[in-house]
Formats: structure tokens, C-alpha cells, sequence
């Protein structure tokens, strides 16, 4: 753990102190918003790692969400990407079910071509249509094919684990969240070798998985069993019960 972990955290706060108002005033841009939600998902993960429990890490992604969802609400379309989803999966890590779905409905659900890749689109918007937006059987598997599509022959474990999700197969299902897993733990020592990611990145978002958190979620809320913990999942993390926080603490980060 980095020495100076409770005073990243306290920073990433700060920072959003700053940056509040340009939310709340509809001015912020999808890169402020977004920026926005990483320090509290940064700042939710340090508390986890600093505590041992998920009180502030579980308020924080539900504080993301919700930031989200309030920057979607007052956006015009063309102001949204689809695969600019971190914000959704933290609300699904939190177990914060109506801000998920909120953020899947206020989504933007067409692909940006030359603005994002298609299957960083498609994953976020797999889950939503199949789990939040009442999509068929066959809308879900023409999304998985067309994701496939957009793959080209190379593989990726989120396609298999949303797959398994949709036929709510347990085995298949841990086989592939056990893959991405091993994906985000591959790409954290790359970035951690090269020197391109921050320092407050690779202390928080570099131990804690959040979308293999959310996944893990998803799985629960369908029946399926789980293991207790994972590689980047700790237990600690799954704690459940209410949030308990006010819908708009989320505009007070020092509170």
C-alpha cells in the first residue's frame, strides 16, 4: 500500500470540492465528468484499502453514479459516448441498482465511430439493454454477435462473461470473469512498467477491479454463485446493506 495513500485521498476530494460547481452549473464536458467520477472512484477504492471495509468505498461509487447520472440528465446526445461507462459500473459495484439503471437509461446507445472503439461500447451497453433496459433474448445475442463482429478475430473476456450472464451459466461465467481479471491484472503491470498511469491510479484502481466487482454483482442479482473473493475483489468489497448516504451527497465531497 503507498504511504501516502490517505493523503491521495484526501486530494482526490479537494479536487472535487473544485469541480463541483462546474457540474452542477450544466457546464461540464464529458472529460470533466468524467473525471469528476474517477476521483471518487479512486477515493472509494483508497478508503477500502485504508479501512478494510466498504463503507466509503461503497458511498463513493454510489456518489459517482449518481454524479453521472446527473451530468447525462442535463446533456444533449452528441455531449455522450457510450463507452465512457465507468460512472455505470460503479453504481452496479456499490449496489446501487437505480442508479444504474437511471445512467442506462439517460445513456447514449449508438456507437461514435472514430470516437470509440465498438467493443468498449458494446460492453457497457450489452449489460444495459439485457439487464436495464428490458431487451429481448434475441436483441441481447445480436449484440454479442455484433460485438463478435467488431472483434476481428481476437478475443475478449467481457464478451464471454456478459455472454454467460445472458444464459446465466454459472461455470462459463467464472471462467470468463476469472479471464478479464487476469486481462486487468496484465494491463495494471503494463502501465505500472511504462510509467503511464498515475500514481494514485496504480495504488487504487491498480488493486481493486470495479468492473469485475460490478460483474460479480450482476451475477448475485440473477442467482448465480460466486466465489467469496477473487483476484482484485476482495470480500471486503462485497459487503451489502443500505448506502445510506442522501441522493445529492454526492455534491458535497469534503461532507
Amino acid at each position: 500500500m503507498h504511504k501516502f495513500l490517505d493523503v491521495l485521498v484526501e486530494n482526490l476530494l479537494l479536487d472535487n470540492a473544485k469541480l463541483v460547481q462546474l457540474l452542477l452549473s450544466g457546464r461540464a464536458t464529458l472529460p470533466d465528468a468524467i473525471g469528476f467520477c474517477q476521483n471518487y472512484r479512486l477515493a472509494g477504492i483508497g478508503a477500502l484499502l485504508l479501512s478494510g471495509t466498504s463503507r466509503d468505498f461503497r458511498s463513493r461509487l454510489d456518489a459517482s453514479g449518481r454524479a453521472y447520472a446527473h451530468f447525462l440528465r442535463s446533456s444533449p446526445e452528441d455531449a455522450k459516448l457510450g463507452s465512457q461507462a465507468g460512472p455505470f459500473f460503479d453504481a452496479l459495484a456499490a449496489g446501487a441498482t437505480e442508479t444504474a439503471r437511471e445512467i442506462a437509461q439517460l445513456a447514449r446507445h449508438s456507437h461514435c465511430a472514430g470516437e470509440e472503439y465498438e467493443e468498449d461500447f458494446l460492453f457497457p451497453e450489452t449489460l444495459m439493454q439485457a439487464f436495464f433496459l428490458g431487451a429481448t433474448r434475441d436483441a441481447c445475442e445480436a449484440l454479442l454477435v455484433q460485438w463478435q463482429a467488431a472483434l476481428q478475430g481476437t478475443d475478449d473476456p467481457r464478451l464471454d462473461a456478459c455472454g454467460a450472464l445472458i444464459a446465466r451459466d454459472t461455470r462459463a461465467f467464472d471462467g470468463a470473469l476469472r479471464m478479464v481479471l487476469t486481462s486487468w491484472e496484465v494491463l495494471t503491470e503494463r502501465l505500472a512498467e511504462t510509467n503511464r498511469a498515475a500514481p494514485e491510479v496504480l495504488e487504487t484502481e491498480g488493486q481493486v477491479s470495479v468492473e469485475g466487482l460490478a460483474l460479480v454483482r450482476l451475477a448475485e442479482s440473477l442467482g448465480m454463485a460466486t466465489e467469496e473473493e477473487y483476484p482484485g475483489i476482495p470480500s471486503t468489497a462485497r459487503e451489502n446493506g443500505p448506502l445510506g448516504a442522501a441522493p445529492d451527497a454526492w455534491q458535497r465531497p469534503q461532507g
